[in-house]
């Protein structure tokens, strides 16, 4: 938000093992390492956020352009929550059902099952840290247009859509779960700040989407999708919203935040 690296961007904290969690199904050095991937990643994303910015100002500048390409490949082959997935979904822990939403199901008719919520909370994670990361990698192709060698901007747009589709996919699980003792009522509280945060970051990624002109993968459906998409996140998020804190927020204004979060101009809170 400050245009700063995270305070915890250091060696004696990036390599530091995160609380023990326990996820139904999995097995615990799995979840174990997905949060370790993750918690680095979060505190790692702020640094590629301001050299972005840098090379938005000094596109010449070939140690900044060196060091984000670095970081960018890092964070990529960090592969978080790969185990992660294949343990949950051979499990059952994770799988697909039908979207509800006639609406939402005649673009995404698929939607996500979890079997816990604590699944739900670290994957929510995942997808955050990877939208914030492909949002950040679009910038710096607009920005130092050269590096394309280096990044294919067409891989990059397709996996920006599979993930900003997968936060859709997200939607449907965490409003109609039911929450059965005090213990899930607390755990779904913190799942909905994670869903806010992933909403938001799906809407960023669809108004980049729309920006490009609305072309999907495999010259998929153009402009409607993300339009839609977008009105979709943002509705979620004002439901939540209105809902804890009485507050509405508006798509130009979300627009704003979020180009902020892809290494845009650094908003003024005061």
């Amino acid at each position: 938000m400050k245009g700063k690296d995270h305070e915890l961007d250091g060696t004696s904290w990036l390599d530091l093992s995160p609380i023990p969690t326990k996820i139904q199904g999995l097995s615990e050095s799995t979840v174990q390492n997905a949060w370790q991937a993750l918690s680095r990643e979060h505190i790692l994303i702020p640094r590629l956020c301001r050299l972005v910015r840098t090379l938005h100002k000094l596109p010449q500048n070939q140690d900044t352009k060196n060091q984000a390409i670095e970081l960018i490949q890092r964070l990529l082959d960090s592969n978080s929550c790969y185990e992660l997935f294949q343990e949950a979904e051979i499990s059952g822990q994770l799988c697909l059902e039908r979207t509800i939403s006639t609406d939402i199901a005649s673009y995404v008719p698929m939607s996500y099952h979890f079997g816990s919520v604590a699944l739900a909370s670290l994957l929510s994670c995942y997808w955050v840290s990877r939208l914030f990361i492909y949002g950040l990698i679009d910038k710096l192709l607009t920005v130092v247009p050269s590096i394309s060698h280096v990044f294919d901007t067409s891989s990059v747009h397709d996996e920006e859509v599979r993930l900003a589709t997968a936060a859709i996919m997200v939607i449907q699980s965490s409003f109609n779960q039911p929450a059965t003792s005090s213990v899930d009522i607390m755990a779904w509280r913190i799942q909905e700040m994670r869903l806010t945060l992933l909403l938001q970051a799906s809407f960023g990624a669809w108004t980049r989407i729309q920006r490009r002109g609305g072309v999907l993968q495999n010259g998929g459906t153009t402009l409607n999708q993300a339009r839609f998409m977008k009105k979709l996140c943002l509705d979620a998020l004002n439901t939540i919203f209105l809902r804890t804190r009485n507050i509405h927020i508006d798509e130009l204004g979300l627009e704003v935040v979020m180009d902020m979060f892809a290494g845009g101009p650094i908003l003024s809170l005061a």
